[in-house]
């Protein structure tokens, strides 16, 4: 199974690299979310456009760091008033590569991964840090007030005359109760 064209920048050879410490490669490109895989697990919210790329590989005496950024873009229903969102996220990575056998491999570091075969993937990466970026419960901003559940008044812009106060009738019978104020 071939690496499918659109991805195929986001492979690095390792062992070219690895040849000369130091040594680094540029890679900038975008990406389609679908090329890469990416599936959003929140309903109506989904990544929008390309997902830019720019990051750097730089091989060190062991390993190899993939360092920069990715910039992606997000919609869906705001989660309190269902308003349209936008939003464009700048996520930075910071991954290190090591070949198998390294120490870093038994200790579980955060952050590595195995070098597997003579090129580095990048897309695995950039596909779950994407993902992982998608809000859970987007809303258009922190102090929407979403719509008053009685007359349907979209509570940010305006207030209704609504009751808010909600009670259970179950609790009727202890409305007229008084306690003994302690002395």
């Amino acid at each position: 199974m071939g690496v499918p064209p659109a991805l195929r920048p986001l492979l690095v050879h390792a062992v070219e690299l690895r040849r000369q410490p130091g040594a680094s490669r540029r890679v900038s490109t975008s990406v389609d979310p679908g090329e890469l895989g990416c599936e959003s697990p929140v309903p109506g919210v989904r990544l929008s456009g390309a997902i830019g790329v720019d990051l750097t590989a730089t091989s060190g005496a062991d390993d190899i760091g993939v360092t920069g950024s990715i910039t992606l873009t997000w919609t869906g229903p705001c989660r309190r008033c269902l308003t349209g969102i936008d939003r464009t996220v700048e996520v930075e990575v910071a991954e290190r590569f090591v070949p198998p056998g390294h120490p870093a491999v038994d200790e579980r570091a955060d952050g590595t991964t195995v070098i597997d075969g003579d090129q580095i993937d990048l897309a695995p990466i950039l596909r779950d840090l994407a993902v992982l970026e998608l809000p859970a419960a987007p809303l258009c901003r922190e102090d929407c007030r979403g719509w008053c559940p009685q007359c349907g008044a979209e509570l940010s812009a305006d207030s209704c005359g609504c009751e808010t106060e909600r009670r259970d009738p179950r609790w009727a019978a202890l409305d007229g109760v008084v306690l003994d104020e302690p002395n």
